[in-house]
């Protein structure tokens, strides 16, 4: 009777853990921490009461529990034997760490069938007797083992089965590994955790004529051919790295081969693997990487570390790519592209992507993170490389604004939801749940506050001095920063304290007050941090808000003084530090309006009650920070709709006139100017249980019917202007030309009556050059129920039918349609044999995921595309796990919608909580 009433508990323990985000936030436990005590009750009751807890079932990892691994190994030799049933061989060295303890491997029988053959330690053959396995560890006593020891294990897998894509599997015909979190435990076992760095050699063996190219990291040390028409190639990295950075590739590929010769005259040969009759689309990945390796060199001081550096470009890969330690694997969508059949977004995109896995070489490669608590180390501060690099390469200020914007769609979301962690969390489950928006673009933004707060050159100082202490070390964000600390001689502790450990989005508060007679102007700044799961009340943050002056009546920048007779400055950087602050500048010689948040100097909310909506209509038209400049008009189009659109459009209207009239202006900004706050944007911004779906989609589509009214001069007055093309135009500004031309175009489609969008949408497609026109004009019709949608749509797909990447594009054009067929359209489409593959995560993602991100199709009444979206996330977890959860996560933010919304997507979430056999 004991043991049922365990296995009672155990079962109603695993149920309420899976429908943590259906549960009441105060009844919550949630997945990343709880208030300390209520952490440490949950973990004494699963190491008591579930104590029996099945030995295959995953458990809570907690940062406090950290502790260095027993045993490390010093050197991994592997031998594969590629086949259906592919063999591989493994002889690590491992060193004592700890005496007494048992060594334990990792190593998962899922999803790849590994079994395993035969375990050796320092020459002896043990018995099933002499370890102990289950489905996740191998255990050898320690018994068995020496201080050091040759531990040699033989095991069989089947990648062509793996479609989790995690491990070794195949990807069209070809042999492809991702490692990164916990994949090299799917072919081997082994102690599969960061901190664990060894040496590698790799031996790859395969039949010759299907895979002629076997690549591993380092440099190929050796090769030759085998009787039986097999052949091999041996890989050596000598330079230390964890499991998560080891990769193989096996296969027939066509080949782009460049070099590049570093600041110290090294040579390298750089080498792009493809897919035979994509060879074409490789010449924009070859430049972008010599870019990056350039940039590195002269930004930071980073110079390559090897004589050979590869890329591989795969169709089936659920990320955008990994920095294996010289041999990088791309998915395909992020580096194949040429002009025919790719936008202009998708160049910067590649270029942007290309770059961030190659600054992992020294973020992330060279120096590692110690555990996945960590993960930010590594990934927030290259995602600031990467977005320095495309700022230097191409606009700036367009690249920032670019990258708020998806900051504030992507990541503030997560703060408000139940899966708000910290940059750093104190514990997960699943880590391949841990690659979040957060931990990126949050944790970028908190390196981009650190190089606001000790400079630019104090920045490099400090990064030099990272680099230098722990080369070829697995370290932690404390190590980062305190790097930074010792550079430049100041104090990042409060900064460190709340950054890396407290979730949520800070509100700053902001009142202001001008002393004509004194000549002085206050700003009050008030800071909070709502409640996220387990920690209901926060400490104050450490935040750099940029600040300048706009004079109300010279419309001038006013210079700003933090003390009376000093020089005056266009920008200050002001520290709040406390819950409240008050800062006094000097020496305003006239009332200004305040120019908050220059540059988006913090990841933050901002409340000015004293910027009224001509307020921000005037710094939408006088600021000289570009910035505040654009994003004063974003909050003013936000007040709006979020009053409903019932007052103030007008303003916007002409506010919006004066930016397409600017002469000389930056066209990228200009475009990304006319792309105002969506439905989501808006929807994000409500209390819990208020935002109406309905209301919202009727709040957009009546600012932007009068904007495409209002300003259709205008809008065809520029279209106009910018689909002449000039003479020696530059790639660049060619670009950003095209930028504001279909951003015109866009807005054009809102009319009341879209004649004229319908008519230059079908002219530009007929007679567009390149895929970035082509696809814009197909756009302007995609919510338009008339003859031309269905005329480009369909010409499209004759197009490109046979091109697998382009395809995505016709996946999304159907899936964020706003007529009334879309799930209709959208099923249609993935019953298509050989069009749409469920296999395949890109194709999901531009059509499954695209259709949960359509907000009024989405959010029908009925509840039936809620139903749809579950239908296959359900399909997806039996298929790849980690595209379910992807898609899974739009689901988050339900508590924001009012009934009938909220309650149905709420319904469908208990009942994907209770599917049987959940990952």
């Amino acid at each position: 009777q004991q043991q049922q009433q365990q296995q009672q508990r155990r079962w109603q323990a695993g149920l309420a853990a899976r429908r943590w985000w259906a549960c009441p936030q105060q009844e919550r436990l949630g997945p990343w921490q709880q208030q300390q005590q209520q952490q440490q009750r949950w973990q004494e009751q699963r190491r008591g009461l579930c104590g029996a807890m099945a030995e295959d079932q995953q458990q809570e990892i907690r940062l406090a529990d950290y502790t260095a691994p027993a045993y490390l190994a010093e050197t991994i030799e592997l031998d594969f034997e590629l086949d259906d049933t592919t063999a591989v061989a493994s002889r690590i060295k491992y060193v004592r760490q700890r005496d007494g303890e048992d060594l334990v491997l990792n190593g998962e029988a899922k999803p790849a069938n590994m079994v395993l053959q035969r375990v050796c330690v320092d020459g002896k053959d043990l018995a099933e007797s002499d370890y102990k396995l289950t489905p996740l560890n191998l255990t050898i006593p320690a018994a068995h083992l020496q201080a050091e020891s040759l531990v040699e294990i033989d095991v069989t897998i089947e990648p062509a089965k793996n479609t989790a894509l995690a491990g070794l599997y195949k990807s069209s015909g070809n042999f492809c590994t991702q490692c990164e979190a916990e994949g090299a435990r799917n072919f081997m076992y082994l102690v599969d955790r960061p901190d664990n760095m060894s040496r590698y050699s790799t031996k790859v063996v395969a039949n010759k004529q299907k895979y002629p190219y076997l690549l591993g990291n380092g440099n190929d040390v050796e090769r030759g051919d085998l009787d039986d028409g097999r052949h091999f190639v041996k890989w050596v990295d000598p330079w230390p790295k964890p499991s998560y950075l080891f990769a193989l590739v096996a296969g027939d590929f066509a080949v782009d081969e460049g070099d590049f010769k570093t600041c110290s005259g090294k040579d390298v040969k750089i080498r792009i693997f493809v897919e035979r009759g994509d060879e074409h689309k490789t010449a924009h990945a070859m430049q972008s990487i010599k870019r990056a390796f350039k940039w590195d060199e002269e930004r930071f001081d980073r110079e390559y570390d090897l004589e050979q550096f590869n890329i591989v470009a795969v169709s089936d890969f659920n990320m955008g790519a990994m920095e294996n330690k010289s041999l990088n694997i791309f998915n395909s969508r992020a580096v194949l592209c040429d002009s025919n059949t790719s936008t202009d977004a998708d160049f910067e995109r590649i270029e942007g992507i290309i770059g961030h896995e190659y600054f992992h070489n020294w973020s992330g490669n060279r120096v590692t993170c110690r555990d996945w608590f960590q993960l930010t180390l590594k990934e927030g501060l290259t995602v600031f490389r990467d977005q320095e690099f495309t700022s230097d390469l191409n606009s700036r200020v367009a690249k920032r604004i670019s990258d708020v914007k998806l900051l504030r769609m992507a990541q503030y979301p997560e703060d408000a939801s139940p899966i708000s962690h910290p940059i750093r969390p104190p514990s997960y489950v699943e880590i391949n749940n841990f690659y979040t928006a957060t931990v990126y673009e949050k944790g970028a933004e908190v390196i981009r506050m650190i190089n606001t707060i000790v400079g630019v050159a104090g920045f490099k100082k400090g990064l030099n001095l990272y680099f230098e202490r722990h080369d070829g070390q697995a370290v932690t964000c404390d190590d980062f920063v305190k790097a930074m600390e010792d550079a430049n001689g100041v104090d990042l502790t409060q900064f460190r304290e709340t950054w890396y450990s407290q979730a949520g989005t800070p509100v700053l508060t902001v009142s202001t007050s001008y002393d004509a007679d004194a000549k002085t102007y206050s700003i009050n700044i008030k800071q909070s941090c709502p409640p996220t799961p387990g920690q209901a009340t926060k400490q104050p943050f450490d935040i750099p808000v940029a600040v300048g002056l706009i004079g109300a009546e010279s419309r001038k920048p006013v210079p700003v003084k933090l003390a009376a007779g000093e020089e005056g400055t266009d920008t200050v950087v002001l520290r709040l530090t406390e819950a409240e602050q008050t800062f006094v500048l000097h020496e305003v010689s006239e009332k200004p309006v305040p120019s908050l948040m220059r540059g988006f100097s913090a990841p933050v909310k901002l409340h000015c009650a004293d910027l009224k909506l001509a307020d921000l209509a005037f710094l939408a038209a006088h600021d000289t920070d570009e910035f505040v400049r654009y994003d004063s008009l974003q909050e003013l189009a936000m007040q709006i709709l979020q009053g409903g659109a019932t007052e103030g459009i007008d303003l916007l209207v002409s506010s919006l006139r004066n930016v397409l009239k600017t002469e000389g202006g930056d066209k990228m900004v200009l475009a990304l100017s006319l792309t105002l706050p969506d439905a989501h944007a808006i929807a994000e911004s409500c209390e819990t249980g208020q935002a109406d779906a309905d209301a919202i989609a009727s709040a957009v589509s009546k600012v932007n019917t009068a904007i495409a009214t209002e300003l259709e001069d205008v809008l065809i007055e520029t279209y106009n202007a910018n689909n002449l093309v000039p003479e020696n135009e530059s790639d660049g500004d060619a670009a950003a030309r095209r930028a504001l031309k279909n951003a015109c175009l866009n807005a054009l489609a809102s009319h009341p009556e879209p004649a004229k969008a319908r008519e230059l949408a079908v002219a530009q497609f007929e007679g567009a050059t390149n895929m970035t026109d082509r696809f814009y004009a197909v756009l302007a019709v995609r919510d338009l129920d008339c003859p031309e949608r269905k005329q480009l749509l369909d010409k499209f797909f004759e197009l490109f039918k046979h091109d697998r990447l382009v395809m995505n594009k016709w996946f999304t054009l159907h899936a964020r349609s706003d007529v009334s067929d879309c799930m209709a359209s959208v099923k249609d489409i993935m019953g298509r044999e050989g069009v749409f593959e469920i296999t395949n995560p890109n194709n999901v993602y531009s059509l499954v995921l695209q259709f949960a991100k359509n907000f009024s199709v989405f959010h029908d009444k009925s509840g039936e595309s809620y139903k749809f979206v579950v239908d296959q996330i359900i399909r997806l977890d039996k298929i790849n796990p980690q595209v379910a959860s992807r898609v899974a996560k739009t689901l988050t933010n339900w508590r924001l919608f009012a009934t009938p919304w909220s309650s149905g997507i709420k319904a469908e979430l208990e009942r994907l909580a209770a599917e049987k056999d959940l990952s």
